[in-house]
C-alpha cells in the first residue's frame, strides 16, 4: 500500500532527524489514508520531537482511538518522579553493579540532543545511551577513559514507549541495566543474551 510506504519513509527520516522530510512523508500517507493509525502516531512523534506538545497529544490520542490495540497515549510523569524512579532502579541493582556504577555519571534529558550526542551516535528516538570507554577497555594509565563514562536516559522517549506508569517505572530500570551492560563492555547481542535487555 502506498500509504504504508510513505509512513516507512517518514519513520526513516525521523531517525535521521529530517523533520521537514518526515512530516511531508507522513502527511502524504494521511492524504492517502486519513484513518491510518500508524501515520497519526508517527506524526505525533514528529510533533513531540519538534516541540509541538499539544498537537502531539492530539495525534497520539487519534492513533489510540483508531487502533487501541497497537497504539496508546504515552504516560507522563514529572522530572522529579522520574528521578525518584531512577534512584529506585539504582538501589535495586545487585551490589556488584551498583559498585561498578560508582564512576559513571547518569544524566537525564527529555530527548536526545544532537549537540550533546557523541559523534555518529545521535538518534532522536533513543531511550538511553552509554558514552565513554567501556570498563574492560580502560588502561592503567587512563583509568577513567578518554571521556568520563556517562549513561544518558531520555524521559520523553521512555514515556512514549510505555502505556502505564508501572510500565514506565519498569522500563527505566530495564534501560538503565541495558546501558550498564554496554559500560561493562557487552555489545548489543551480548547485552540481550545476558538478560541485560
Amino acid at each position: 500500500d502506498y500509504d504504508e510506504a510513505w509512513v516507512a519513509l517518514a519513520d526513516a527520516r525521523v531517525e535521521l532527524a529530517d523533520w521537514k522530510g518526515a512530516e511531508q512523508a507522513v502527511r502524504r500517507a494521511l492524504d492517502l489514508n486519513p484513518r491510518a493509525a500508524v501515520a497519526h502516531h508517527v506524526l505525533a512523534v514528529i510533533e513531540e520531537l519538534t516541540g509541538r506538545a499539544r498537537a502531539a497529544a492530539r495525534s497520539y490520542a487519534r492513533a489510540a482511538r483508531l487502533d487501541p490495540v497497537a497504539f496508546f497515549e504515552p504516560v507522563r510523569i514529572s522530572p522529579k518522579a522520574f528521578d525518584v524512579a531512577l534512584r529506585q532502579a539504582i538501589d535495586e541493582l545487585p551490589a556488584d553493579l551498583r559498585q561498578a556504577l560508582a564512576g559513571v555519571r547518569i544524566i537525564t534529558r527529555r530527548f536526545p540532543s544532537p549537540t550533546e550526542a557523541p559523534p555518529g551516535l545521535y538518534n532522536p528516538l533513543l531511550l538511553g545511551l552509554f558514552e565513554g570507554t567501556p570498563l574492560p577497555e580502560r588502561s592503567l594509565e587512563d583509568p577513567l577513559g578518554a571521556v568520563g563514562a556517562r549513561i544518558w536516559l531520555f524521559q520523553g522517549n521512555l514515556e512514549r514507549a510505555c502505556p502505564t506508569r508501572e510500565d514506565l517505572i519498569d522500563e527505566i530500570g530495564v534501560t538503565l541495566l541495558h546501558e550498564i551492560g554496554h559500560y561493562l563492555g557487552y555489545d548489543e547481542e551480548a547485552v540481550w543474551k545476558r538478560g541485560l535487555r
